[in-house]
């Protein structure tokens, strides 16, 4: 008898951060998002976040292409969220295709800060919710990075602290 297994992956690393870095992110203006999530977020309109975030990501990236037979990584977008005691951000995908291009499309979240009381980050299989077959919860530590199918379905679990700040974005890889 033959086995086949159709599976995703989420690819872990750390990021050493620069406090300096955090202390600017933690001042920027955010705003209620436009979806009506109790988070509050900021789309990065003037690159600045690029600029800062993408040579600390770069090396992980560079790994993860290797790891999966790509040339290259483009940054399509990227964004701030802060998460305040007890708000979550439901069960979503970032972007979704019906094509074989959908294997191409990957985000991620960096955790830039968090505290013990920090609410964690629950991935699902393919086809949650009409489908339930396992999760893999990841516990939020700073500098840890998440790499994961752009339409892998997870959710932010509410945090029991204010001091959940993410910086989440979706890339193509080449």
């Amino acid at each position: 008898m033959k086995r086949l297994n159709l599976t995703q992956s989420i690819f872990v690393d750390n990021v050493k951060i620069n406090k300096s870095l955090i202390n600017i992110i933690k001042k920027m203006e955010l705003k209620k998002s436009e979806d009506g999530l109790e988070s509050s977020y900021i789309k990065d309109n003037n690159h600045y976040l690029f600029e800062k975030i993408i040579p600390l990501l770069s090396s992980s990236f560079e790994r993860i292409c290797k790891e999966l037979n790509f040339n290259s990584v483009t940054f399509v977008d990227l964004w701030v969220q802060k998460y305040n005691v007890a708000v979550n951000h439901d069960v979503h995908t970032h972007k979704v295709v019906n094509d074989i291009s959908a294997n191409k499309l990957y985000s991620f979240i960096l955790y830039l800060d968090c505290g013990l009381k920090s609410g964690g980050t629950t991935f699902f299989n393919l086809g949650y919710p009409y489908c339930f077959l396992n999760q893999i919860n990841v516990k939020p530590e700073v500098g840890k990075l998440l790499v994961f199918l752009s339409c892998l379905p997870h959710t932010a679990n509410p945090s029991k602290d204010n001091k959940k700040l993410i910086v989440s974005g979706n890339i193509e890889f080449k």
